[in-house]
């Protein structure tokens, strides 16, 4: 007859074992939350990396399970991919609406009379310059990039001090881009959208900001010698960083109250 040993288990190991199982596995389905919610709202990982201010590769490693985002990430996070800090964490919460934002839009002055001349080839290689200069200043400054229109760029920026950010692009956009760059940013609630038909749908931002920031253009074209305008509501703290015009109420198309809006002319230098 066979002896049988008496196996002694540590029970501290098994508390370690199921621990580092239950970390992989929700590391695991964290990342393809993340994943899933993400591409939904066809958004790249570097655009996550830039609304949050990190670098690309650690939202590559959230993604592919190998670790978690620092808790202090979770609720910027959660207004870009448009859900709450309970749903990341696997609970059942709702999805958000809104996120708190800058809102930028660009186009340049005089772009449809200068069409005119161009053969459409032309148009292409011609816009196509100018908006890879716009763009690359707006991701140097952590920005999102969401859509080309025409000859103007819609994105938006978060997290900390996104409006100082999204005023640091414009300038240096207006600086880099040898056509005559016009800028209409706006702050406040955004809500980032996936709008189309399923097979053909892009990210797109909705809501009364994003509407301000386009009349914002549209004023500054017509109104600001600098061609950089913000609806003022929110940014008074920055006089100190920039130099402001005193604000004016505008009454802008479609928007039913008067919007205060101030001129930005540059840097304040005694900064």
């Amino acid at each position: 007859m066979s002896r049988i040993k008496h196996i002694v288990i540590d029970p501290r190991s098994l508390t370690l074992a199921y621990y580092t199982n239950g970390t992989s596995m929700f590391l695991k389905q964290l990342g393809r939350r993340l994943r899933e919610r993400r591409e939904l709202r066809r958004l790249t990982q570097g655009d996550i990396a830039s609304a949050l201010q990190i670098n690309p590769q650690a939202v590559s490693k959230w993604e592919r399970g190998d670790n978690a985002p620092d808790i202090v990430c979770l609720p910027a996070l959660a207004n870009i991919l448009g859900v709450t800090t309970d749903w990341l964490l696997g609970n059942d919460g709702a999805e958000r609406d809104e996120f708190e934002a800058t809102i930028f839009v660009s186009a340049i002055l005089g772009f449809t009379a200068k069409c005119e001349s161009l053969q459409p080839a032309e148009i292409a290689i011609w816009s196509n310059g100018f908006l890879r200069q716009v763009t690359e200043v707006v991701l140097q400054q952590s920005g999102v990039p969401i859509k080309y229109v025409g000859d103007g760029l819609l994105a938006f920026f978060s997290s900390a001090e996104h409006a100082r950010r999204a005023i640091v692009a414009s300038i240096s956009a207006r600086e880099v881009v040898t056509e005559p760059l016009v800028v209409g940013l706006a702050v406040g609630r955004a809500h980032l959208a996936t709008i189309g038909h399923a097979e053909y749908a892009r990210p797109d931002l909705l809501g009364r900001t994003v509407n301000c920031a386009f009349r914002v253009n549209a004023w500054a074209a017509t109104n600001a010698e600098s061609r950089i305008a913000i609806a003022s509501e929110g940014v008074l703290h920055l006089e100190q960083q920039f130099l402001l015009k005193p604000s004016s109420a505008a009454t802008l198309k479609g928007i039913a109250e008067p919007v205060q809006i101030s001129e930005v002319l540059g840097h304040n230098k005694r900064e």
